[in-house]
């Protein structure tokens, strides 16, 4: 799996992501870039940032279902699922 992001102030590059993914996803990709990067790109305004998730198992994870409520209730950062946006 290869991880990507495209914010209006920066590009990410590529992550890619071997093994375990689900175990791997949430420490090793999100945190570092939702609470690393896009907090510190858009402080105090992280509810404007918009993140989509497809239905890959690794992001349908419930410990993943988990990490997103936690992320909006501290942040104010949500992650969208497909069904969320079609």
């Amino acid at each position: 799996m290869v991880v990507g992001t495209v914010t209006e102030r920066v590009v990410v590059l590529l992550i890619t992501v071997s093994g375990k993914v689900k175990d791997y996803y949430i420490d090793n990709v999100l945190k570092p870039l939702l609470e690393g990067l896009v907090a510190n790109l858009h402080p105090g305004d992280t509810q404007k940032t918009f993140v989509h998730h497809d239905n890959a198992s690794s992001h349908t994870f419930r410990r993943n279902t988990l990490y997103a409520a936690d992320l909006k209730t501290r942040l104010g950062l949500t992650i969208y699922s497909n069904e969320e946006i079609q």
